[in-house]
Protein backbone atom coordinates (compact mmCIF):
# COMPACT_ATOMS: atom_id res chain seq x y z
CA UNK A 1 0.00 0.00 0.00
CA UNK A 2 1.52 3.31 -0.91
CA UNK A 3 1.57 6.04 1.68
CA UNK A 4 0.19 9.46 0.01
CA UNK A 5 -0.17 12.45 1.74
CA UNK A 6 -3.55 14.97 1.00
CA UNK A 7 -2.08 17.87 0.15
CA UNK A 8 -4.75 20.19 1.75
CA UNK A 9 -4.15 18.21 5.03
CA UNK A 10 -0.45 19.30 4.91
CA UNK A 11 -0.07 23.09 5.59
CA UNK A 12 2.95 25.14 4.05
CA UNK A 13 6.37 24.21 5.99
CA UNK A 14 8.24 26.68 7.25
CA UNK A 15 11.96 26.00 6.41
CA UNK A 16 14.31 24.29 9.01
CA UNK A 17 10.88 22.35 10.03
CA UNK A 18 9.82 18.59 10.49
CA UNK A 19 6.86 16.74 11.14
CA UNK A 20 6.16 14.80 14.07
CA UNK A 21 3.80 12.35 15.02
CA UNK A 22 1.82 12.90 17.85
CA UNK A 23 -1.18 9.83 18.19
CA UNK A 24 -1.73 7.00 16.89
CA UNK A 25 -2.58 6.13 13.17
CA UNK A 26 -6.49 5.24 12.37
CA UNK A 27 -8.53 4.13 9.45
CA UNK A 28 -10.58 6.60 7.85
CA UNK A 29 -13.11 5.73 5.16
CA UNK A 30 -13.60 8.80 2.89
CA UNK A 31 -15.61 8.79 -0.50
CA UNK A 32 -12.66 7.46 -2.42
CA UNK A 33 -11.87 5.37 -0.16
CA UNK A 34 -10.14 4.40 3.31
CA UNK A 35 -7.33 5.97 4.29
CA UNK A 36 -4.92 5.96 7.19
CA UNK A 37 -4.15 8.59 9.10
CA UNK A 38 -1.22 9.61 10.99
CA UNK A 39 -1.35 12.29 13.33
CA UNK A 40 1.04 14.92 13.61
CA UNK A 41 2.33 18.30 13.76
CA UNK A 42 4.90 20.58 12.60
CA UNK A 43 7.90 21.23 14.67
CA UNK A 44 10.06 24.46 13.69
CA UNK A 45 13.92 24.57 14.37
CA UNK A 46 14.99 27.74 14.60
CA UNK A 47 18.51 27.31 15.90
CA UNK A 48 19.72 24.76 12.81
CA UNK A 49 21.46 26.45 9.92
CA UNK A 50 20.18 26.38 6.35
CA UNK A 51 21.75 24.81 4.03
CA UNK A 52 23.54 27.96 2.61
CA UNK A 53 24.88 28.77 6.08
CA UNK A 54 26.18 25.51 6.51
CA UNK A 55 27.92 25.92 2.96
CA UNK A 56 29.45 29.05 3.94
CA UNK A 57 30.46 27.81 7.20
CA UNK A 58 32.44 24.53 5.37
CA UNK A 59 33.84 27.28 2.38
CA UNK A 60 35.12 29.50 5.37
CA UNK A 61 36.68 26.07 7.25
CA UNK A 62 38.59 25.23 4.21
CA UNK A 63 39.58 28.28 3.10
CA UNK A 64 41.40 29.14 6.64
CA UNK A 65 42.83 25.21 5.90
CA UNK A 66 44.13 26.46 2.96
CA UNK A 67 45.50 29.27 4.10
CA UNK A 68 47.28 27.29 7.28
CA UNK A 69 48.39 24.91 4.73
CA UNK A 70 49.82 27.18 2.04
CA UNK A 71 51.77 29.19 5.95
CA UNK A 72 53.46 25.33 6.51
CA UNK A 73 54.88 25.39 3.86
CA UNK A 74 56.40 28.47 3.05
CA UNK A 75 57.76 28.05 6.87
CA UNK A 76 59.12 25.01 5.99
CA UNK A 77 60.68 26.29 2.98
CA UNK A 78 62.79 28.80 4.26
CA UNK A 79 63.89 27.21 6.84
CA UNK A 80 65.51 24.63 4.14
CA UNK A 81 66.27 27.31 2.69
CA UNK A 82 68.18 28.45 5.57
CA UNK A 83 69.92 25.32 6.29
CA UNK A 84 70.93 24.89 3.30
CA UNK A 85 72.32 28.69 3.52
CA UNK A 86 74.23 27.83 6.74
CA UNK A 87 75.61 24.59 4.93
CA UNK A 88 76.82 26.44 2.17
CA UNK A 89 78.73 29.16 4.28
CA UNK A 90 79.88 26.62 7.00
CA UNK A 91 81.65 25.29 3.56
CA UNK A 92 82.65 28.25 2.29
CA UNK A 93 84.31 29.07 5.15
CA UNK A 94 86.15 25.77 5.35
CA UNK A 95 87.64 25.65 1.99
CA UNK A 96 88.66 29.28 2.81
CA UNK A 97 90.43 28.19 5.68
CA UNK A 98 88.35 30.40 7.60
CA UNK A 99 86.83 27.80 9.67
CA UNK A 100 89.42 27.40 12.43
CA UNK A 101 89.45 31.10 12.58
CA UNK A 102 85.70 31.03 13.56
CA UNK A 103 86.07 28.32 15.74
CA UNK A 104 88.35 30.18 17.96
CA UNK A 105 86.34 33.24 17.64
CA UNK A 106 89.34 35.69 16.22
CA UNK A 107 86.44 36.08 12.77
CA UNK A 108 82.89 37.24 14.00
CA UNK A 109 80.21 34.13 12.67
CA UNK A 110 78.76 37.05 10.57
CA UNK A 111 81.07 36.37 8.06
CA UNK A 112 80.53 32.54 7.49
Amino acid sequence: MALTVAACCVPQMPPRSNIEVVGEPYLLDTPKGRVTVIPGTINANLKAKTIEEIQEQRRELHMSFVENVVEEVMRDILLQRRHRLKTIYYHRCAMWGLRTRVESGTVPRTHC
